[in-house]
């Protein structure tokens, strides 16, 4: 499968044949947000490339008729923004940042959406109900 140093696939996880590489700055109010840096399956990007780069890739993705995801997981972490992510989030160097891990596969267990999601802390709220029913 392909290397993708900058976006980890899951070990237990396999890679596709090949991506399309990404990486977005998002904004809100003139404000970074985040800063995206992701790994689409090039089979998924060629279904229509012009919507995947004017639009959130995973809202494209949603709407695809065709597509079936067997599995969506997410990871968080909170670590210090290095020079170039704080640079880009407009932050100083060393800000924490929550470091968002996202993977999505197939039927066929193939990953066909990896990403590294970079959040300044000030844009991130958890709110967990710790009680299931």
């Amino acid at each position: 499968g392909s290397h993708l140093p900058d976006v980890p696939i899951p070990d237990d996880e396999a890679a596709a044949e090949s991506y399309v590489r990404m990486r977005r700055v998002h904004m809100r109010d003139g404000t970074p947000y985040c800063l995206i840096d992701l790994a689409l399956e090039t089979a998924i990007y060629r279904q229509c490339p012009s919507r995947f780069k004017k639009y959130p890739v995973l809202s494209v993705m949603h709407e695809l008729p065709n597509l079936r995801i067997a599995s969506a997981r997410q990871q968080l972490t909170i670590r210090a923004a290095d020079m170039g992510e704080a640079k880009h989030l407009l932050i100083e160097p060393g800000s924490p940042v929550a470091d968002v891990r996202r993977s999505i596969t197939n039927a066929r267990g193939t990953v066909i959406y990896a990403a590294v999601v970079l959040y300044p802390s000030r844009t991130v709220r958890l709110d967990m109900n710790l009680l299931t029913t």
